[in-house]
């Protein structure tokens, strides 16, 4: 709201669409597909539209919005300049989500797991193994999403990432596994309020 209203005198493509990618991942954080797409999909600054390549393309996936493949098409073309690890992984995810067959999303989810290994990224591996485990789980392979769910859930929960956990320990549920709510604290909840000062 505050770059917003910053921006409304001065426009700034950067911050207008950084605004507009950081509302639309909390609308996928909260399961509303629609509502991210209607964020994400103005997007135009070429950087932003990079960096929400992956929000982007799931939330018009789940939207049933045919820009996701012309998305997917240029992530694809940048994945293929680039080599990066991070990019190859964010394709393969995409292209899971977008595939008809569920042998080719399952090999999809697959390749990007891998390349999520080689990278640093541990939000995107774990949104990785979120969409590959509510996916084996719709097909009624309940037991092979709990490996992904119970994968992703750990690492958002240690990202303090709470609308995504709150997603994987949903996920869980819905896979006939009861996932407890996180009990240990954050390491700033454990400071005293000289060292929140700090």
């Amino acid at each position: 709201e505050r770059a917003r209203a910053i921006t409304a005198t001065h426009p700034m493509s950067l911050i207008d669409d950084a605004a507009r990618w950081a509302l639309g991942v909390l609308e996928l954080g909260a399961g509303r597909a629609e509502a991210a797409f209607a964020q994400l999909e103005p997007i135009a600054h070429p950087v932003v539209a990079l960096l929400a390549s992956l929000d982007r393309i799931e939330a018009a996936a789940r939207a049933g919005r045919p820009q996701a493949q012309r998305w997917l098409d240029e992530l694809s073309a940048f994945a293929a300049a680039s080599e990066a690890p991070w990019a190859r992984g964010r394709v393969a995810h995409c292209r899971a989500l977008l595939a008809d067959v569920a042998e080719e999303a399952d090999s999809m989810f697959r390749e990007a797991l891998a390349e999520h290994a080689r990278g640093e990224r541990a939000f995107e591996r774990a949104r990785t193994e979120l969409a590959y485990g509510a996916s084996l789980r719709r097909r009624r392979r309940r037991v092979d999403a709990r490996e992904h769910l119970r994968a992703a859930l750990e690492t958002f929960d240690a990202l303090d990432a709470m609308p995504w956990s709150s997603r994987a320990r949903s996920e869980l549920r819905a896979s006939g596994e009861t996932a407890r709510a996180r009990r240990e604290q954050s390491a700033s909840a454990e400071l005293t309020p000289q060292e929140h000062q700090v």
